[in-house]
Order: C-alpha cells, then structure tokens, then sequence
C-alpha cells in the first residue's frame, strides 16, 4: 500500500502545521477559510467561482470518478480546496449480536415469524420460555428476499421469546477488516490516477461516508476470513495455549482444542438480554458458558479496539506523509477517530445545520471539548453550515460568532441560496481574524449534567461545554447547581449558585487537600473551620479538586432534612416505614460531617420516597414497570433515578407490540394531564401513546425543558380521573424501527412546568 502511494508524491511539501488556536498555519501563514461546499462537478465549481468563494470543500467519491476535471478546473481557478470523500464508507457484514432489539416477544400461539432485514442471508433462532428462560429449540434459519422467518410451534399456550441472530451484509458500521482494505485500495487507485494539486489543502472523511463508528461495545461479530486470522492470531498471543483460552471463555464441556475454531465462535448475549452460549456458524454447534464469567466479548472488543486504532492511524498518517495536507473527520458520535488525547487524525469538522442557536452550537460545542483534550493541536473547521430558511440574519450572526468563539477557525457554506454565502462571510470574517491566534478556553460537564449546564460562555470567556467524560449532575435542592466531571485528563466537582451571589458554608470530607478555583484558573479564597469551607458563591461555577466525594452547601442539606421531616411530622405514619424513615434522617445529622456527598445523595433519594404519597401528582419512573416489552431498563445518572426504559427494536409492532404498564393511584378525582419525559426523533412522536382507561393520549406539543443525554418533556393531554387505582401503558406503534428511551411519566392535576429530571417538592398541609 505505502510503495503504491509513494508513487503519488506531489511535487514539493508545504509546510503546514496546527496551532494552539486550532487554526490551520499554512505556509507559516494562517488559513481561515470561509467557503463553500460543493458537489463535485464543473457546474458547481463555476457556480463557487462566481459568488467568489477561493475556498471550497468538494465532495467526490472514492472511485476517482469526475477527479481529474474537477481537480483541473480548481486549479485553473486558483482554488484551495478540501478533498471530501462522500461515497458511503466500507460497511460491516456479520453476525448481530442484538437479543435487546431483534427479540419478539409473547408468543402465545402457534404462529410464522417473519422479520424483514436488508442484506440478510441467514440466521440462528432461539425460542425461549419468557418465564424461566429456558431455552425450547435453537436452530439456523434460512432468509428469502430481504426477510428471515420460521414457523414457531407453541402447543402449551404459554408465552414465549423467539430471538434472533442474522448474518447481514451492510451493516451501519464501518468495516475495519476486507471492506477497509477494499476502500484503501480504491482510493490509493483514484490518488495515483487523478492525483490533486496544490490547491489542495486537506482531505475531510478519509473513510467516506460512516455511518456509525465501532462503538466500545461491539454488537456483531464479523465472519470475514481477515476478521477470523486477525482473531486467531490475538487469542494464540494472549493465551498461548487453547485450554487457557477455554478457562478464561468459561466453556463448558468443548469438542475442540484449536483457535481456529475458538476465533470463530459468536456470544449469544449482551449486557442485558441473551443465553449463556456461543454459537459456531460453521457447525451450528452451541456451547455453554458462564456469560457472567466469561471474558469472550471482551476479547472481540479488544481486537476491534486495536484495529479500529491500528488500521485507521496507518490509513491517515500515510495520507499525509504523501499528500503534504492534514487529515479532518466530521463528528460522528462519540466513538470516531477523534477520539482520545493522540487521534490520528488532525481535526475535527462539524455540522450547523438547525433553527436555533443551541442547535446550531451542538456539534462545536462537543468538538470543542474533544479538541481541549488533543496532546497536539487540532483544525477546528465547520465542514457543513445550512442556515434554516427561517433564521433571521441576527440568529444566524450570533450563532457564527459564538461557533468562531468556540474554536472554529474555517467554515464552509452548503447552500444553493447565494444570500447565505454573504450572511456567513460577513458574520465570520472580522472575527475569525481576530481571534486566529487565541485559545478558546472551556469548561466541560458530562451529558448526564445538561440542564441546569448548558452550552454558554461563563467567567471570563469561558465556554461551558458537553465533554467526552463521564459523571454525573448533583442533586443539592433549587439554590444551587453542582456536578461531578472526569475526562480530558481532569477531574473535578463544579458547584455554583442559582438565586445569585451569596455567602455559603459548605462541608467536605478532607479540606487539607482541597483546591479551589475559577473556572478560568485563579484560586478562590475562603475560610476553613474544622471541616466547613465558606465562600463567596456567584453564577459561575466554582471548581472543586482534591475530593473523594462531592462538596455539599450546608443549608442546602439542611434544607432537604428540613423538608423529610415536616412531611414526616405532618403526615406521620401515613408516611410507609415513618418510623424507619424518622431514624434514618437523624442517622444522615450524624454521619454527614464525614461523608457529606454520599450523605446528600441518600437524603435527596429519602426525600423524593417520602413525600411520593403525599403530594397531588403521580411520579413513575420508567423502569419500574412490572410488565414491559421495550430492549431493556439501562442505567443513567443523568435521568431520574438513576435509569431509564430502552426501546431499540427492528421488530414491527404489528409483530411485537412495544409497551410498559404500570398502575397509578391518583390522589385527587377530576382532571388530570400526562408528561413523559423521553429521548426521542420528530417522527417518533406520532407513534408514542399512552392509554389509561379506555382513553388514548398523544403528543400535543413540542419537547421542553431537555435535560441529559438527549431527554426532554412531552405533554400528551389530559383525561378525567373517577377514583381508584388504574392501569396506564406506554406503547410505540411503529412498522418503522426505533431508537427511543423513556425515562419517566407524570400524572398531575395541576398546572405541571417540567425542571430536566427533578421532581417539584411542595409541602402539603396535612387533612
């Protein structure tokens, strides 16, 4: 492949390297782009040339198809120009390993299943008793016309579950094993053909058009020959010997004692759903384990780890040593090869394409914070702006001001509206000048924090940003904001104050070592009394470092014991367990001043169990559900408690319905209205209904109030409650498949005004 390329070698290199600014210093000068993208053809080059743009991203195939004219014509324009690949990226074939999504569940007769899935060839099914889960027949099923299906024989009437494991081809990921090589070797082909010229100043998508990245939890194992030497070849290196191997899979009772067999096995579970077996394709053999034991998936995600590294690091360095220009990938998700603090690539192009400003912000707000992480400097560049029709030129302005104060330092217009081209470049230009050699600064918080963080400059220019670590939002009442971050290479608590600036003790677990600064980097001075801190706490957040666990306000813990109590005392033992409840909030007093953070979240969850029965609206955490058929109920600290009701499903629902049902006893008779707090699309709100009694609720309005990991708000109207306990279910009715994640549901009789996941707390009077 190398020798190939070398073969390419364009004529003398220019220097070009990455500033700290995230600005491309091009011929020791910096490049700030201000373009257009454009398709690939000589219609549209003219078109770039009229409106003036010298900076265009055109977007070819991998093929080399239509390279050499658009190549001479740029040039002949004396045009920069970025390379994009656009023809859809190598795409996985394999198995799916996906029981949480591929499962039809209840089956209570004898019935034909049949699922129609693009690129299917062939299969393996298991039917299972819902109840115990014992496993009734295992076979491989055959697959017709884009659909997989058999006959399911159920004599005894109970409910079963038919799961499936498809062999595809074309699967949304990108493929690191033949169809990477296929496309390295298209592309090499199309470089040594219709090699660029010095024009060109980067290529945007070295891959093409990805769909989706490996995630670090694969969900299907490829059966390509390469995949199965790879495999082999990391099993024989780890283990040495095949009944070491064996040992660590946790396979009971083998009939083989080589890798080669070993590399080619498929686990039949994941984190949630599945049966403890490994299945080989080539036999139709099935073999116990312990799946709870067994490191099997983790070895799969291992080599898929060191290949996704390996392969594409090999890929994008060697586009550079030979082309002379930097490598970008657009944002994909958090599992693209931006990932980490060495990528290999040498920035990251991001999308605007929305109808506010926090749309718009999304994308450079995430790269953003990707990009603090890098060890060496990285090209910040909006590959794609699509101003809405609708967008006023004051909206638009301020969006491309705060993207280039976020770290933007190119953007690249896709639009056939000349107008746009001159909105964004007047918008930009100043600007982007100014600020070519200055670092953005951020302060990054996790998914799971956003609402009350948000995208937004805080003290000192800071900008508030998603990040790529983890943690978690710190529940300490309405006064304050606080969470915990870890990611980029930093680690900290963040508080701030919600009513404005005010004097605050606050308690932590070891004050000695604790450091204590704004979020743009100066210390903060305050007082220690034993261990009590008390400081000066404004709108902008303060950081936290040093701790074990979080620093609590010490009114705001007061003030929630406060609120236990008097529900206690108003309401006494109509309160479930008041007695017990009573003792443990004294037990909180005792032990808070050793363990503060800890102690905080165990009161908040008190608080919420008991005041549950005692206020006027209905709480149902998703989750709870007795009788559901959604993928799975998911851990998430950004939703409330803790967790949240997954549906990702291919399955129709005219084949398998999606529901949850719950009971709910409303407190008052009369009118009441329903709010679900969910994570979902525009066109999965006409499929989402809850039915309570014989009447049936739908979407009535847009999200508010979004919060978390994608998760917002959605009233569904209203119904008139009699009395008594009833029966409420969430369903899905789709064809189409889903991707949608339910949270919690809210029945209330008043006026409800949702806040992300806190319950509203109201000390009632007691009768």
């Amino acid at each position: 492949m190398f020798a190939a390329l070398l073969s390419i070698v364009l004529a003398a290199p220019t220097p070009w390297a990455v500033n700290s600014a995230n600005t491309l210093v091009w011929d020791s000068k910096p490049y700030l782009p201000i373009g257009l993208r454009i398709p690939g053809t000589l219609e549209a080059i003219e078109r770039a040339d009229k409106l003036g743009a010298k900076d265009v991203i055109v977007e070819l195939p991998a093929s080399g198809s239509g390279w050499s004219q658009c190549f001479k014509a740029l040039e002949d324009r004396e045009m920069r120009y970025i390379l994009c690949i656009n023809s859809l990226g190598p795409m996985a074939s394999g198995i799916r390993v996906e029981p949480e999504n591929l499962r039809v569940p209840n089956i209570n007769s004898t019935r034909r299943i049949d699922l129609p899935l693009p690129g299917v060839d062939y299969g393996w099914m298991v039917l299972a008793d819902q109840r115990d889960g014992s496993i009734l027949e295992s076979k491989r099923i055959s697959a017709s016309g884009g659909t997989i299906g058999t006959n399911i024989l159920n004599e005894g009437g109970g409910n079963l579950v038919a799961i499936f494991y498809p062999y595809q081809k074309n699967l949304p990921y990108l493929d690191l094993w033949d169809g990477f090589d296929q496309h390295r070797d298209s592309m090499i082909r199309s470089l040594r053909l219709s090699p660029p010229g010095p024009g060109l100043r980067g290529i945007l998508n070295p891959l093409g058009t990805v769909v989706q990245f490996p995630s670090a939890e694969p969900q299907y194992v490829p059966t390509s020959r390469i995949f199965r030497l790879s495999f082999e070849s990391y099993l024989r290196k780890k283990y040495t010997t095949v009944s070491a191997a064996l040992r660590a899979w946790s396979i009971s009772a083998p009939d083989f004692d080589t890798f080669s067999v070993l590399s080619r096995l498929v686990p039949l579970w994941t984190r949630t759903r599945g049966i403890s077996y490994l299945w080989d394709p080539e036999t139709d053999k099935t073999y116990l384990c312990e799946s709870r034991k067994t490191v099997a998936w983790r070895d799969i995600q291992e080599l898929f780890a060191q290949a996704n590294a390996n392969r594409v690091a090999r890929w994008c360095d060697s586009l550079k040593r030979i082309l002379h220009v930097p490598v970008v990938q657009e944002w994909k998700g958090y599992s693209g090869p931006y990932i980490g603090t060495q990528p290999p690539v040498d920035g990251i192009g991001v999308s605007m394409e929305a109808s506010s400003i926090d749309g718009m912000l999304d994308q450079p707000a995430r790269a953003a914070a990707l990009l603090d992480g890098w060890k060496h400097g990285g090209w910040f560049v909006v590959s794609s702006v699509k101003p809405d029709a609708q967008m006023s030129d004051a909206l638009l302005t301020a969006s491309v001001e705060d993207a280039v104060s976020l770290g933007a330092r190119g953007l690249y217009v896709r639009s056939d509206n000349p107008a746009d081209f001159d909105r964004v470049k007047t918008a930009a230009q100043t600007r982007l000048t100014a600020l070519s050699g200055s670092r953005g600064r951020y302060l990054p918080y996790p998914l799971s924090a956003r609402n009350p963080a948000m995208v937004q400059r805080v003290l000192g220019g800071v900008w508030w940003v998603p990040g790529s670590g983890e943690g978690e939002r710190i529940e300490l009442g309405a006064k304050y904001g606080s969470y915990r971050y870890a990611g980029e290479g930093q680690s900290f608590y963040a508080l701030w104050s919600r009513i404005g600036d005010t004097k605050i003790k606050i308690r932590v677990a070891n004050p000695k070592e604790i450091q204590v600064t704004t979020v743009d980097g100066f210390p903060v001075q305050f007082k220690v009394n034993k261990a009590v801190i008390e400081l000066a706490l404004t709108g902008s957040p303060i950081l936290f470092r040093g701790l074990d666990q979080a620093p609590i306000p010490v009114d705001a813990f007061e003030e929630m014991l406060a609120q236990t109590t008097e529900i206690l005392r108003l309401f006494g033992n109509g309160v479930p367990n008041a007695d017990q409840e009573l003792l443990m909030a004294k037990d909180f007093l005792e032990i808070f001043p050793n363990a503060p953070g800890k102690t905080m979240a165990q009161a908040a969850k008190q608080l919420y169990r008991v005041a549950a029965g005692t206020l006027d609206y209905c709480w149902l955490e998703a989750e709870s559900s007795p009788e559901y058929t959604f993928s799975e109920a998911l851990e998430d600290q950004g939703c409330s408690g803790g967790g949240y009701l997954n549906l990702k499903t291919e399955v129709s629902s005219d084949l398998a319905p999606h529901y949850a049902r719950y009971s709910v006893r409303p407190h008052r008779t009369g009118n009441h209205n329903v709010w679900i707090a969910a994570r979902m699309g525009p066109l999965d709100t006409d499929s989402l209904l809850v039915q309570v009694g014989d009447r049936v609720l739908r979407v009535v309005d847009p999200p508010v109030s979004p919060y978390g990991n994608g998760f917002a708000w959605y009233r569904l109207g209203d119904f008139n409650v009699q009395g008594g306990s009833m029966d409420l279910t969430v369903e899905f009715r789709s064809r189409l498949p889903k991707d949608v994640a339910v949270d919690c549901i809210v029945v209330t009789p008043n006026a409800f005004r949702p806040d992300a996941l806190t319950p509203p707390i109201v000390i009632p009077k007691a009768n």
